[in-house]
């Protein structure tokens, strides 16, 4: 089990999160259904989220819940934090193939991450169906 980080806050267990995914609080709000203000209050210790937006961001996030309200234990579930970084930098590398640039093809992440779970799913299956078809 890893030591908690003294005077490391629920806040800015957030915020770490959020930014070694790589999302800004707009985007990361976004994902979660939730004003924008509302998550810097989160990020910024000022007000703490229902247990429903805590459940929905480990669950989107893979986050271990206990890690977040005792910062104690590993931070990610079933995944590390290399692994994240790893798979959105392959994403990325798709992307940019298609895109003019590299920081085009990450806004483009971006604003994928901040989609509903289901219109992500609709949209994967739409382009994997069109995938198949090219193929053929």
């Amino acid at each position: 089990m890893d030591s908690p980080t003294p005077g490391f806050t629920f806040g800015m267990r957030l915020g770490d999160v959020r930014e070694g995914l790589g999302l800004t609080k707009s985007a990361m709000a976004k994902s979660l259904g939730i004003a924008p203000s509302t998550w810097s209050s989160y990020e910024n210790d000022i007000t703490f989220p229902s247990q429903d937006t805590i459940d929905l961001f480990c669950q989107l996030y893979n986050v271990n819940i206990g890690w977040l309200m005792t910062n104690e234990g590993q931070e990610y579930i079933a995944t590390s934090e290399q692994a994240v970084a790893s798979e959105r930098n392959e994403i990325l590398d798709m992307l940019s193939e298609g895109a003019p640039s590299r920081e085009a093809a990450e806004d483009l992440l971006n604003k994928v991450m901040g989609l509903d779970p289901d219109v992500l799913k609709t949209a994967l299956r739409a382009i994997a169906l069109n995938n198949r078809n090219e193929d053929k």
